[in-house]
Protein backbone atom coordinates (compact mmCIF):
# COMPACT_ATOMS: atom_id res chain seq x y z
CA UNK A 1 0.00 0.00 0.00
CA UNK A 2 2.71 2.91 1.26
CA UNK A 3 4.96 2.23 -1.94
CA UNK A 4 8.42 2.70 -2.93
CA UNK A 5 10.24 4.61 -5.87
CA UNK A 6 13.08 2.72 -7.78
CA UNK A 7 16.26 1.51 -8.50
CA UNK A 8 18.63 1.23 -10.80
CA UNK A 9 19.17 3.48 -14.04
CA UNK A 10 18.06 1.52 -17.36
CA UNK A 11 20.55 2.19 -20.55
CA UNK A 12 19.86 5.39 -22.81
CA UNK A 13 17.04 4.55 -25.60
CA UNK A 14 16.87 5.51 -29.46
CA UNK A 15 13.28 6.48 -30.51
CA UNK A 16 12.17 5.16 -33.90
CA UNK A 17 8.24 5.15 -35.31
CA UNK A 18 6.60 7.94 -33.36
CA UNK A 19 3.31 6.39 -31.79
CA UNK A 20 1.63 6.74 -28.44
CA UNK A 21 -0.47 4.75 -26.29
CA UNK A 22 -2.60 6.38 -23.70
CA UNK A 23 -4.56 4.14 -21.70
CA UNK A 24 -8.08 5.67 -19.63
CA UNK A 25 -10.45 4.16 -17.34
CA UNK A 26 -13.81 6.06 -17.46
CA UNK A 27 -17.29 6.14 -18.27
CA UNK A 28 -19.20 9.50 -20.55
CA UNK A 29 -19.19 12.20 -18.53
CA UNK A 30 -22.00 13.46 -16.87
CA UNK A 31 -23.69 16.77 -18.08
CA UNK A 32 -22.25 19.89 -16.60
CA UNK A 33 -19.42 17.40 -14.82
CA UNK A 34 -15.27 18.24 -15.69
CA UNK A 35 -11.98 16.43 -14.31
CA UNK A 36 -12.24 18.39 -10.51
CA UNK A 37 -9.58 16.47 -8.95
CA UNK A 38 -6.48 14.41 -9.52
CA UNK A 39 -3.69 12.71 -8.33
CA UNK A 40 -0.43 11.57 -10.29
CA UNK A 41 2.17 9.81 -9.97
CA UNK A 42 5.06 11.05 -12.18
CA UNK A 43 8.15 9.11 -10.78
CA UNK A 44 10.10 12.36 -10.10
CA UNK A 45 13.19 12.56 -7.38
CA UNK A 46 10.05 13.17 -4.85
CA UNK A 47 7.23 11.15 -5.71
CA UNK A 48 3.58 11.41 -5.26
CA UNK A 49 2.88 9.92 -2.09
CA UNK A 50 -0.67 10.37 -2.22
CA UNK A 51 -0.42 7.81 -5.33
CA UNK A 52 1.80 5.50 -4.56
CA UNK A 53 2.76 2.49 -5.62
CA UNK A 54 5.18 -0.87 -4.60
CA UNK A 55 6.92 -2.95 -7.40
CA UNK A 56 6.88 -6.31 -8.08
CA UNK A 57 9.07 -8.03 -10.33
CA UNK A 58 13.02 -6.87 -11.34
CA UNK A 59 14.14 -4.00 -10.49
CA UNK A 60 13.03 -1.11 -12.47
CA UNK A 61 14.26 2.53 -12.71
CA UNK A 62 13.33 6.27 -12.41
CA UNK A 63 14.57 7.90 -15.29
CA UNK A 64 14.96 11.28 -17.34
CA UNK A 65 14.92 9.25 -20.83
CA UNK A 66 11.49 10.29 -22.10
CA UNK A 67 9.56 11.76 -19.39
CA UNK A 68 6.88 13.59 -20.20
CA UNK A 69 6.35 16.10 -17.46
CA UNK A 70 8.97 16.89 -14.93
CA UNK A 71 12.18 15.16 -14.47
CA UNK A 72 11.80 11.16 -14.65
CA UNK A 73 9.76 8.56 -16.06
CA UNK A 74 9.51 4.72 -15.06
CA UNK A 75 10.98 2.08 -16.67
CA UNK A 76 12.28 -1.21 -16.90
CA UNK A 77 14.88 -2.93 -20.03
CA UNK A 78 14.92 -6.17 -21.31
CA UNK A 79 18.87 -6.63 -22.86
CA UNK A 80 19.06 -10.47 -23.12
CA UNK A 81 18.58 -10.38 -26.72
CA UNK A 82 16.36 -13.75 -26.46
CA UNK A 83 12.89 -14.88 -26.12
CA UNK A 84 12.42 -14.56 -22.19
CA UNK A 85 10.46 -11.67 -20.82
CA UNK A 86 11.62 -9.30 -18.08
CA UNK A 87 8.33 -8.33 -16.40
CA UNK A 88 7.68 -5.86 -13.62
CA UNK A 89 4.62 -5.36 -11.54
CA UNK A 90 3.26 -1.81 -10.57
CA UNK A 91 0.57 -1.64 -8.16
CA UNK A 92 -0.86 1.99 -7.13
CA UNK A 93 -2.42 3.31 -4.28
CA UNK A 94 -6.50 2.30 -3.52
CA UNK A 95 -8.47 5.31 -4.32
CA UNK A 96 -12.13 5.97 -3.54
CA UNK A 97 -14.42 7.93 -5.31
CA UNK A 98 -17.29 10.66 -3.89
CA UNK A 99 -18.64 10.99 -7.63
CA UNK A 100 -18.99 7.24 -9.89
CA UNK A 101 -19.23 8.69 -13.09
CA UNK A 102 -16.52 10.81 -14.89
CA UNK A 103 -13.63 8.59 -13.37
CA UNK A 104 -10.58 8.14 -14.89
CA UNK A 105 -7.51 6.55 -14.59
CA UNK A 106 -4.44 6.92 -17.71
CA UNK A 107 -0.51 6.74 -17.99
CA UNK A 108 1.39 7.51 -21.01
CA UNK A 109 3.12 4.82 -22.50
CA UNK A 110 6.34 4.51 -24.44
CA UNK A 111 8.54 1.77 -26.07
CA UNK A 112 11.91 2.07 -27.58
CA UNK A 113 15.49 0.10 -27.73
CA UNK A 114 17.97 -0.29 -25.38
CA UNK A 115 21.23 1.85 -26.76
CA UNK A 116 23.06 -0.34 -29.35
CA UNK A 117 20.71 -1.01 -31.85
CA UNK A 118 19.27 -4.48 -32.43
CA UNK A 119 16.31 -3.95 -30.86
CA UNK A 120 13.28 -5.76 -30.86
CA UNK A 121 10.54 -3.41 -30.15
CA UNK A 122 7.31 -4.44 -28.85
CA UNK A 123 6.26 -8.18 -30.39
CA UNK A 124 3.89 -10.76 -29.91
CA UNK A 125 5.58 -11.67 -26.95
CA UNK A 126 5.69 -8.47 -24.87
CA UNK A 127 2.79 -6.99 -23.55
CA UNK A 128 1.60 -3.71 -21.02
CA UNK A 129 -1.61 -5.50 -18.86
CA UNK A 130 -4.06 -3.28 -16.55
CA UNK A 131 -5.69 -5.41 -14.21
CA UNK A 132 -8.19 -3.62 -11.71
CA UNK A 133 -9.27 -4.10 -8.53
CA UNK A 134 -12.96 -2.64 -7.35
CA UNK A 135 -12.99 -4.56 -3.50
CA UNK A 136 -9.93 -2.53 -2.06
CA UNK A 137 -7.16 -5.52 -3.35
CA UNK A 138 -8.47 -8.64 -2.71
CA UNK A 139 -9.18 -9.43 -6.32
CA UNK A 140 -8.11 -8.45 -9.86
CA UNK A 141 -9.83 -8.20 -12.94
CA UNK A 142 -7.45 -7.76 -16.26
CA UNK A 143 -8.89 -4.43 -18.31
CA UNK A 144 -6.78 -4.05 -20.84
CA UNK A 145 -3.66 -5.49 -22.59
CA UNK A 146 -1.45 -3.83 -25.52
CA UNK A 147 0.62 -5.69 -27.23
CA UNK A 148 2.74 -6.38 -30.64
CA UNK A 149 0.17 -8.25 -33.60
CA UNK A 150 3.75 -9.86 -34.91
CA UNK A 151 7.41 -10.58 -34.29
CA UNK A 152 7.76 -7.60 -36.22
CA UNK A 153 8.54 -5.25 -33.21
CA UNK A 154 7.23 -1.57 -32.91
CA UNK A 155 8.87 1.20 -30.75
CA UNK A 156 6.65 4.09 -30.01
CA UNK A 157 6.95 7.51 -28.18
CA UNK A 158 4.76 10.13 -26.01
CA UNK A 159 5.57 12.39 -28.29
CA UNK A 160 2.34 12.99 -31.22
CA UNK A 161 -1.20 12.15 -30.18
CA UNK A 162 -2.34 10.33 -33.46
CA UNK A 163 -6.47 10.64 -34.63
CA UNK A 164 -9.20 8.94 -32.60
CA UNK A 165 -9.56 6.81 -35.48
CA UNK A 166 -7.36 3.96 -34.04
CA UNK A 167 -8.91 4.33 -30.20
CA UNK A 168 -9.91 0.93 -28.76
CA UNK A 169 -12.34 0.64 -25.75
CA UNK A 170 -14.04 -1.72 -23.41
CA UNK A 171 -16.43 -1.45 -20.26
CA UNK A 172 -15.43 -2.40 -17.00
CA UNK A 173 -16.42 -4.10 -15.41
CA UNK A 174 -16.10 -6.77 -18.40
CA UNK A 175 -14.26 -8.60 -20.94
CA UNK A 176 -10.49 -7.91 -21.62
CA UNK A 177 -9.76 -5.11 -24.30
CA UNK A 178 -7.13 -6.07 -26.66
CA UNK A 179 -5.08 -2.89 -28.22
CA UNK A 180 -2.35 -4.12 -31.10
CA UNK A 181 0.76 -1.73 -30.89
CA UNK A 182 1.55 -2.37 -34.56
CA UNK A 183 3.21 -0.43 -37.66
CA UNK A 184 -0.29 -0.51 -39.28
CA UNK A 185 -3.09 -0.80 -35.90
CA UNK A 186 -1.59 1.52 -33.27
CA UNK A 187 -4.12 2.80 -31.07
CA UNK A 188 -3.63 6.24 -29.35
CA UNK A 189 -6.14 6.89 -27.14
CA UNK A 190 -7.70 3.74 -25.10
CA UNK A 191 -10.44 4.17 -23.07
CA UNK A 192 -11.80 1.37 -20.30
CA UNK A 193 -15.49 2.64 -19.11
CA UNK A 194 -16.36 1.65 -15.44
CA UNK A 195 -19.66 1.22 -14.89
CA UNK A 196 -21.58 2.84 -12.08
CA UNK A 197 -21.55 1.17 -9.75
CA UNK A 198 -17.90 1.05 -9.11
CA UNK A 199 -16.68 3.35 -5.76
CA UNK A 200 -13.14 2.26 -5.99
CA UNK A 201 -10.14 1.54 -7.77
CA UNK A 202 -6.93 0.03 -7.18
CA UNK A 203 -4.75 -0.61 -10.40
CA UNK A 204 -1.95 -2.76 -11.38
CA UNK A 205 0.33 -2.13 -14.26
CA UNK A 206 2.43 -5.18 -15.19
CA UNK A 207 5.48 -4.02 -17.75
CA UNK A 208 6.69 -7.42 -19.43
CA UNK A 209 9.56 -6.70 -21.49
CA UNK A 210 10.28 -9.18 -24.96
CA UNK A 211 14.26 -9.32 -26.02
CA UNK A 212 16.17 -5.94 -26.85
CA UNK A 213 13.34 -3.59 -24.90
CA UNK A 214 12.78 -1.08 -23.24
CA UNK A 215 9.27 0.20 -21.70
CA UNK A 216 8.58 3.61 -20.17
CA UNK A 217 5.49 5.05 -18.40
CA UNK A 218 5.12 8.30 -16.79
CA UNK A 219 1.85 10.51 -15.23
CA UNK A 220 0.06 7.65 -13.87
CA UNK A 221 -2.73 9.46 -13.01
CA UNK A 222 -6.30 8.52 -11.44
CA UNK A 223 -9.06 11.71 -12.03
CA UNK A 224 -12.61 12.26 -10.87
CA UNK A 225 -15.35 14.59 -11.68
CA UNK A 226 -16.36 14.62 -7.95
CA UNK A 227 -13.91 15.15 -5.04
CA UNK A 228 -11.57 12.14 -4.22
CA UNK A 229 -12.80 12.28 -0.40
CA UNK A 230 -9.80 9.86 1.07
CA UNK A 231 -6.14 8.79 -0.15
CA UNK A 232 -5.39 6.14 2.22
CA UNK A 233 -1.74 5.08 1.84
CA UNK A 234 -1.35 2.75 4.12
CA UNK A 235 -3.38 0.26 6.51
CA UNK A 236 -2.14 -2.67 8.72
CA UNK A 237 -3.23 -4.95 11.57
CA UNK A 238 -1.64 -7.44 13.66
CA UNK A 239 -1.64 -8.93 17.13
CA UNK A 240 0.25 -7.31 20.06
CA UNK A 241 -0.05 -10.21 22.63
CA UNK A 242 -3.76 -10.36 23.75
CA UNK A 243 -5.19 -8.01 21.54
CA UNK A 244 -4.89 -6.36 17.88
CA UNK A 245 -3.71 -3.10 16.60
CA UNK A 246 -4.32 -1.38 13.62
CA UNK A 247 -2.84 1.32 11.98
CA UNK A 248 -3.32 3.52 9.06
CA UNK A 249 -2.82 6.46 7.55
CA UNK A 250 -4.37 9.12 4.70
CA UNK A 251 -2.42 11.70 2.75
CA UNK A 252 -5.24 13.95 2.18
CA UNK A 253 -9.26 13.99 3.25
CA UNK A 254 -12.47 15.77 1.84
CA UNK A 255 -15.10 15.51 3.54
CA UNK A 256 -14.15 12.63 5.74
CA UNK A 257 -16.43 11.84 8.74
CA UNK A 258 -15.27 8.86 9.97
CA UNK A 259 -13.81 5.57 9.69
CA UNK A 260 -15.83 2.46 10.91
CA UNK A 261 -13.75 -0.94 11.96
CA UNK A 262 -14.61 -3.94 10.81
CA UNK A 263 -14.02 -7.48 11.31
CA UNK A 264 -14.86 -11.05 9.73
CA UNK A 265 -14.36 -14.04 10.82
CA UNK A 266 -14.33 -15.76 7.64
CA UNK A 267 -13.18 -12.96 5.05
CA UNK A 268 -17.07 -12.38 3.75
CA UNK A 269 -19.19 -11.17 6.57
CA UNK A 270 -18.14 -8.16 8.58
CA UNK A 271 -19.37 -6.71 11.42
CA UNK A 272 -18.61 -3.09 12.84
CA UNK A 273 -16.66 -2.97 15.97
CA UNK A 274 -15.44 0.39 16.85
CA UNK A 275 -15.38 4.01 14.93
CA UNK A 276 -12.61 6.60 14.58
CA UNK A 277 -13.47 10.60 13.58
CA UNK A 278 -12.11 11.72 10.35
CA UNK A 279 -10.33 14.62 9.87
CA UNK A 280 -12.98 16.20 7.76
CA UNK A 281 -11.33 18.16 5.08
CA UNK A 282 -7.26 18.40 5.06
CA UNK A 283 -4.51 18.11 2.45
CA UNK A 284 -2.51 17.38 5.15
CA UNK A 285 -1.40 13.45 6.10
CA UNK A 286 -2.85 12.06 8.76
CA UNK A 287 -2.44 9.19 11.11
CA UNK A 288 -4.70 6.94 12.67
CA UNK A 289 -5.14 3.82 14.92
CA UNK A 290 -7.24 0.94 16.62
CA UNK A 291 -6.92 -1.65 19.15
CA UNK A 292 -9.46 -4.91 19.14
CA UNK A 293 -9.07 -5.62 22.90
CA UNK A 294 -11.39 -8.40 22.69
CA UNK A 295 -10.33 -9.91 19.49
CA UNK A 296 -11.33 -13.47 18.00
CA UNK A 297 -8.63 -16.64 18.56
CA UNK A 298 -8.97 -17.41 15.16
CA UNK A 299 -7.68 -16.47 12.09
CA UNK A 300 -9.48 -13.05 11.58
CA UNK A 301 -9.83 -10.49 8.83
CA UNK A 302 -10.02 -6.76 9.13
CA UNK A 303 -10.92 -3.95 6.74
CA UNK A 304 -11.93 0.18 7.21
CA UNK A 305 -15.29 1.33 5.92
CA UNK A 306 -14.64 5.40 5.45
CA UNK A 307 -17.64 7.43 5.72
CA UNK A 308 -18.20 11.09 3.75
CA UNK A 309 -20.32 13.57 5.88
CA UNK A 310 -23.03 13.01 2.97
CA UNK A 311 -22.99 9.35 3.56
CA UNK A 312 -20.78 8.44 0.43
CA UNK A 313 -18.98 4.87 2.07
CA UNK A 314 -15.65 3.15 0.66
CA UNK A 315 -13.84 -0.03 1.74
CA UNK A 316 -10.17 -0.48 2.09
CA UNK A 317 -8.61 -3.46 1.57
CA UNK A 318 -8.96 -6.58 3.65
CA UNK A 319 -5.49 -7.32 6.27
CA UNK A 320 -5.94 -11.47 7.50
CA UNK A 321 -4.59 -11.33 11.01
CA UNK A 322 -3.78 -14.88 12.18
CA UNK A 323 -5.06 -17.17 14.79
CA UNK A 324 -3.44 -17.38 17.94
CA UNK A 325 -0.36 -19.93 18.53
CA UNK A 326 -1.22 -22.49 21.22
CA UNK A 327 1.00 -21.76 24.23
CA UNK A 328 2.02 -23.86 26.87
CA UNK A 329 0.69 -21.91 29.41
CA UNK A 330 -2.56 -22.03 27.92
CA UNK A 331 -4.26 -25.11 30.13
CA UNK A 332 -7.76 -26.38 30.27
CA UNK A 333 -10.00 -25.36 32.48
CA UNK A 334 -11.69 -26.41 34.78
CA UNK A 335 -8.83 -28.34 36.71
CA UNK A 336 -10.16 -30.35 38.78
CA UNK A 337 -13.12 -30.72 36.52
CA UNK A 338 -16.60 -31.89 37.76
CA UNK A 339 -17.68 -33.34 33.63
CA UNK A 340 -16.71 -31.26 31.30
CA UNK A 341 -13.16 -28.93 30.46
CA UNK A 342 -12.81 -25.99 28.15
CA UNK A 343 -10.08 -25.53 25.73
CA UNK A 344 -7.06 -22.82 25.65
CA UNK A 345 -8.29 -20.20 23.52
CA UNK A 346 -5.26 -20.35 21.13
CA UNK A 347 -5.69 -22.07 17.86
CA UNK A 348 -8.14 -21.55 15.20
CA UNK A 349 -8.80 -25.38 15.17
CA UNK A 350 -7.17 -27.65 17.83
CA UNK A 351 -7.07 -31.57 17.77
CA UNK A 352 -7.56 -33.15 21.08
CA UNK A 353 -6.27 -36.50 22.52
CA UNK A 354 -7.70 -38.00 25.68
CA UNK A 355 -5.70 -40.66 27.31
CA UNK A 356 -5.03 -42.46 30.47
CA UNK A 357 -1.60 -42.68 33.15
CA UNK A 358 -0.91 -45.71 30.77
CA UNK A 359 -1.20 -44.52 27.29
CA UNK A 360 -4.75 -45.69 26.72
CA UNK A 361 -6.24 -43.64 24.06
CA UNK A 362 -10.08 -42.39 26.15
CA UNK A 363 -11.61 -39.51 23.77
CA UNK A 364 -10.09 -37.99 20.30
CA UNK A 365 -11.81 -34.86 18.51
CA UNK A 366 -11.45 -31.51 16.59
CA UNK A 367 -12.92 -28.37 18.15
CA UNK A 368 -12.19 -25.10 18.22
CA UNK A 369 -10.22 -23.08 20.69
CA UNK A 370 -12.35 -22.30 23.59
CA UNK A 371 -15.04 -25.16 23.24
CA UNK A 372 -15.88 -27.30 25.83
CA UNK A 373 -15.44 -31.37 26.10
CA UNK A 374 -17.45 -33.71 27.95
CA UNK A 375 -15.26 -36.02 30.12
CA UNK A 376 -18.32 -36.70 31.99
CA UNK A 377 -17.93 -40.70 31.17
CA UNK A 378 -14.15 -40.28 32.98
CA UNK A 379 -14.11 -42.03 35.96
CA UNK A 380 -12.08 -39.76 38.99
CA UNK A 381 -8.66 -40.39 38.68
CA UNK A 382 -5.71 -38.16 36.61
CA UNK A 383 -5.75 -38.15 32.51
CA UNK A 384 -3.84 -36.09 29.80
CA UNK A 385 -4.63 -34.08 26.94
CA UNK A 386 -2.93 -33.88 24.20
CA UNK A 387 -3.85 -30.57 21.82
CA UNK A 388 -2.36 -30.01 18.39
CA UNK A 389 -2.62 -26.88 16.45
CA UNK A 390 -3.14 -26.54 12.39
CA UNK A 391 0.67 -25.70 12.07
CA UNK A 392 1.76 -28.91 14.27
CA UNK A 393 2.24 -27.19 17.49
CA UNK A 394 1.65 -29.76 20.34
CA UNK A 395 0.80 -29.44 24.18
CA UNK A 396 0.23 -31.67 26.97
CA UNK A 397 -1.57 -31.08 29.99
CA UNK A 398 -2.58 -32.77 33.21
CA UNK A 399 -6.05 -33.12 34.53
CA UNK A 400 -7.90 -34.21 37.29
CA UNK A 401 -11.56 -35.87 37.11
CA UNK A 402 -12.92 -35.65 40.42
Amino acid sequence: MRMSTFYSQIKNSAFSKLALATLLVGIVPLAGWGQSNFVTQNFDSTPNAGYGYTVTGINGATTAEAAVSGTNSYGITNNTGNNSLETATLEFTNLSFTNFSSNTFSFRLAVTQPSGGGGAGLDRNGFVLVSISIDGGRTYADALRVTGSNNTGRTYNYATISNTNTSASTTFPGSTATALADGTRTPSFITINFASTVTQAKVRITLAANAKTTFLIDNVTLASAGPLPVTLTSFSAARQGQNVALHWATSMEKNNAYFEVQRSPDGKTFATIGRVAGRGTTAAGSIYSFTDLAPLPAQTYYRLRQVDTDGTEAFSSVEPVAGLELQENMAVYPNPSAGTITLPVGGSLLKYRIYSATGTTLATGEAQGGSTINVQQLPTGQYFVELTTPGGKRSVQRFVRK
